[in-house]
């Protein structure tokens, strides 16, 4: 018998066993829960009350709860197991189907039948051609272990999506940076819907796929997802509005690649059904590229304005300006995610039966198992995810996301399109990762939402929400009714004043508290009027706090607070509205988290960057732990498995560790906006830095920081050395530093113009290694002479023409040439030895370029109509495959085959970034992508397929 077989037979008799364990477990909780709804039948008794009741029958409710308690751990943990038992046999079965596909390409030499699972071709750059958006894919590495299945949609037709893996290691401490926000680049997350259309073989689509293993995500409506790869034309849309900072006031961009321009209203005819309908419409500031063949140029509008690019001779030779590029036959596979988000969100770290730790940050939720290091990724949601919430039976999740204020209302009441960034709640199963319901996206809502919560007694049926609109609307839906959309049984205001926490008693039916500015309320739910009341927390034994900002059950019943007047607080069991017990200045400035533990003890984290642990009756355990400023204060806490604690923090760090061996980063990532990004021209590593101050040198292969220093000012922008042992920092106070990426030590440092600190937007050394050049806000290009293998740097000169601020820069091979683009729409070339103006554009036309960062040339005039929302797109190509990536305004990563000329170009795009992606860049040897998100903070690594 077969490794497969055994496993196979083994697994089944697992399942019967998990089954029956399970369903015994449940009769039995049934039968203890009896004496529970007698004397908790939805009242709510106070502490006097339950006080007088006769001891016995208390001592014997206490004893049943615990068991019910017990036995729901052994069911989660049953789940747990037959959880692994279908990832292991779904591994199995996927190395089957392979073994399999491999078998037959052997055996049917000649034929030409083609396997959904794989291409039965190779492509010309040795990358295997992807037919299936099913396809079990690898690193080229084939050192990742990856879990893909093919997932249907709920709905009749259905797409197959792929999951992200990849692999984790421990992380490294950081310093602490004194930072001090400078007004950035923000744009909104504003989108417009965009006409999808996947194209695949008919063998592909009449073949099932052999092995039915986890995707990423499937959209229930229309069955793709974020990081389904579709041959995508998106509608002409609008100029992005400006971001609504969380005070509610409206900040513009102070620099930024259109900050100037008008905007551009949307047509009437924009179509988010697939069809290639409208593949000629455009709007009028967008027109056709029309080429001239005897100058040689291409003359395009964009934005209304007209500029003319002279095409390489080679290309005005080998390619047709009239059609469309096709798609490239690369795509993109998200392998990691960098970061977390835990600057202004709460409650948003859960560990869940599969073994997983949940995070989110962007728009991607991160299912991470630390012990294995993998990365699983959720990617239905299209802007900002704001709250994330957990079902009792520990598998279903619900995630919350922001969106566009604008769009309250779709045609027919239908769910949001995967393309559309409209404000909406998605429910999602954490084994499969396929959407079950999406709540909201049809007016439901206004703007982000605050707080999710599952109730507890009922199995979860019922999930509140409570949004971030001026009167903070609580919804409650029966979130498994009326289709997929969920039915909303009861609507009630909570408000003016902020609401920081939301949950339900998982002792008592029916009974919800929240915690906000000055206040605890009850809300009692009654299912037949389907009606909420409310009755407040009274604060007679204390003084009334600014702000309540967490809470938490004990095991035994017990509501425990924590207020921004550093107190911990106990109601008492059973939701008495009176204080119970108190404990004062427990963590001076304010308790942020509490968290119950499997053992009873309560640990609480507070603006002194202290844990402290509590028992039961509130006094201290004697553990204590504090937080190094690097990591910065506790918002989030959870408990693995092995009773190991994990604790986000503001600074978008999680920790993992224990009061006695201490903690250590299990997750880093920068904690304010990110522009500046570059790969290593020789190794497989990348670096990031950031307006927090910090610049930090990842390995793709390791998938971790191997250093992190805090640099004086933000960073802006930042380049390798074509060696790879030195790398330029440009800041945004006007100065730029080099660093030995070995010591890490600061070997030059240089400010471009004294009398002004303008921010330095790019930075870029000569293929050669003699010259760098510097671009400034301040309209002028800066050239400087490397002396001494890097240690010394002398000014030459500056080149001085554009008309507003200098945005991207790119070098000839040769180092002879440089050209660069600016935020009034200008291409300009320069002789940089003479610091002059190449007026005749054309004497450029067929120099070889060493990148492709600039946003307007030839090759990249096709991506504009693309980019429907873009304020700023930047791109770089793979030099092997002429393959060209471009970050938007609208959170998109997209491959469009280089170069693309034409507006009808078609492209490959994928979700993952909520706003604008600042920057991507190809690794050296073109095997990965690396994205950074602006103001998202995060930083996506990308398979190239």
């Amino acid at each position: 018998m077969s490794q497969f077989s055994r496993f196979g037979v083994a697994a089944s008799a697992a399942f019967a066993f998990c089954r029956r364990r399970a369903a015994d477990l449940e009769d039995d909780r049934g039968q203890n829960s009896a004496p529970e709804s007698i004397m908790l039948d939805g009242s709510v008794y106070s502490d006097e009350q339950m006080s007088s009741l006769d001891g016995e029958p208390n001592g014997r409710i206490d004893e049943l709860e615990k068991r019910i308690r017990h036995q729901g751990d052994e069911i989660v943990l049953l789940r747990s197991v037959i959880a692994e038992l279908v990832r292991r046999v779904g591994d199995l079965e996927n190395a089957a189907s392979r073994t399999r596909d491999n078998r037959s390409s052997h055996t049917l030499s000649g034929s030409t039948l083609t396997l959904p699972t794989k291409s039965s071709a190779t492509r010309s750059t040795g990358r295997p051609s992807i037919t299936s958006l099913s396809s079990p894919l690898n690193s080229s590495g084939g050192k990742l272990s990856s879990h893909h299945m093919s997932s249907e949609s709920l709905q009749s037709s259905s797409t197959l999506n792929r999951q992200s893996v990849g692999s984790t290691s421990s992380y490294g401490l950081r310093n602490s940076p004194s930072m001090d926000r400078l007004a950035t680049p923000r744009t909104s997350g504003g989108s417009t819907t965009a006409r999808t259309f996947v194209t695949s073989s008919p063998s592909t689509a009449a073949k099932p796929t052999p092995m039915r293993k986890w995707t990423s995500n499937s959209d229930f409506q229309s069955g793709t997802n974020g990081s389904s790869a579709s041959h995508t034309l998106p509608s002409p849309g609008h100029h992005a509005n400006h971001s609504t900072l969380p005070s509610g006031t409206t900040q513009r961009r102070q620099y930024g690649s259109q900050a100037h321009l008008n905007d551009v209203q949307p047509y009437a005819g924009a179509a988010g059904n697939g069809s290639p309908a409208g593949l000629s419409t455009y709007r009028a500031a967008h027109k056709e590229s029309v080429f001239n063949p005897d100058d040689g140029y291409l003359h395009v509008t964009i934005r209304g304005k007209g500029m003319n690019f002279h095409v390489p001779s080679v290309d005005c030779l080998s390619n047709s300006l009239t059609q469309p590029n096709p798609p490239p036959s690369q795509r993109l596979k998200l392998e990691w995610v960098y970061g977390y988000r835990g600057r202004d969100c709460r409650s948003n770290l859960h560990q869940i039966a599969t073994g997983d730790t949940v995070y989110f940050i962007a728009s991607v939720v991160v299912l991470v198992n630390l012990e294995e290091s993998v990365q699983r990724h959720y990617l239905g949601h299209t802007d900002d995810i704001r709250c994330l919430t957990v079902h009792p039976n520990k598998m279903t999740i619900a995630s919350g996301q922001t969106g566009n204020p604008e769009k309250k209302k779709r045609p027919g009441g239908s769910s949001p399109g995967p393309d559309e960034k409209l404000v909406h709640i998605r429910v999602w199963d954490s084994v499969s990762l396929n959407t079950l319901h999406v709540i909201g996206g049809n007016g439901d809502f206004d703007r982000g939402f605050c707080c999710l919560a599952f109730s507890k007694m009922d199995g979860g049926a019922l999930l509140v929400a409570i949004d971030e609109a001026q009167d903070h609307v609580l919804t409650l839906w029966d979130w498994q009714k009326a289709g997929t959309r969920g039915d909303r049984i009861a609507v009630t205001n909570c408000g003016p004043d902020a609401v920081f926490a939301c949950e339900f008693h998982p002792s008592v039916p029916n009974l919800l508290i929240t915690c906000g500015k000055s206040n605890v309320t009850f809300w009692t739910v009654d299912g037949t009027l389907l009606t909420l009341s409310k009755v407040a927390g009274s604060f007679e034994r204390v003084e009334r706090p600014k702000f309540v900002l967490c809470l938490c059950f004990t095991e035994n019943g017990d509501i425990i607070t924590g207020d921004s007047s550093g107190n911990i607080i106990s109601w008492g069991r059973a939701a008495g509205n009176r204080v119970r017990n108190i404990v004062t200045n427990a963590h001076p400035g304010g308790v942020f988290v509490l968290f119950c533990c499997s053992d009873g003890t309560l640990v609480s984290g507070g603006k002194d960057k202290r844990l402290v642990g509590w028992d039961q009756d509130l006094n201290r355990t004697g553990m204590e732990y504090e937080l190094t400023d690097n990591y910065g204060t506790a918002r989030a806490i959870a408990q693995t498995r092995d009773s190991t604690l994990l604790v986000g923090t503001n600074r978008n760090c999680v920790l993992q560790g224990d009061f006695i061996s201490g903690f250590s980063v299990a997750v880093q990532g920068h904690f304010d906006e990110i522009w500046a990004l570059a790969t290593h021209p020789n190794h497989h590593q990348f670096a990031t830095a950031s307006y927090d101050h910090f610049l930090t040198l990842w390995s793709t292969s390791e998938k971790s920081p191997i250093w992190s220093m805090e640099m004086q000012d933000g960073v802006h922008a930042v380049a390798f050395h074509p060696d790879g042992d030195l790398i330029a920092v440009a800041t945004i106070s006007g100065r730029w530093f080099v660093l030995d990426t070995l010591t890490k030590e600061i070997i030059s440092s240089q400010t471009v113009n004294g009398d002004t600190q303008d921010l330095l937007s790019s930075i870029k050394y000569s293929p050669d290694g003699r010259f760098i050049a510097v671009a400034s806000v301040d309209r002028s290009i800066y050239i400087y002479q490397i002396l001494e293998g890097g240690t010394k740097c002398m000014k030459l000169g500056k080149c001085v023409g554009h008309s507003s601020a200098v945005l991207c820069l790119d070098w000839s091979t040769d180092s002879q040439y440089l050209r660069s683009n600016s935020d009034n729409f200008e291409l300009i070339y320069w002789n940089p030895s003479t610091l002059k103006q190449i007026v005749n554009a054309a004497m450029c036309r067929d120099v070889e370029w060493d990148s492709c960062n600039c946003i307007l040339e030839y090759g990249v005039a096709g991506v504009w109509s693309e980019t429907v929302q873009a304020l700023s797109v930047d791109c770089t190509h793979s030099s092997g495959s002429r393959v060209l990536a471009v970050g938007d305004d609208g959170g998109k990563v997209k491959l469009f085959s280089y170069p693309a000329m034409s507006l009808k170009s078609l492209c490959h795009s994928y979700n993952g970034h909520s706003n604008h992606v600042s920057t991507v860049r190809f690794m050296h040897d073109d095997s990965r992508l690396i994205s950074a998100g602006g103001r998202d903070a995060s930083v996506l690594q990308w398979i190239v397929i």
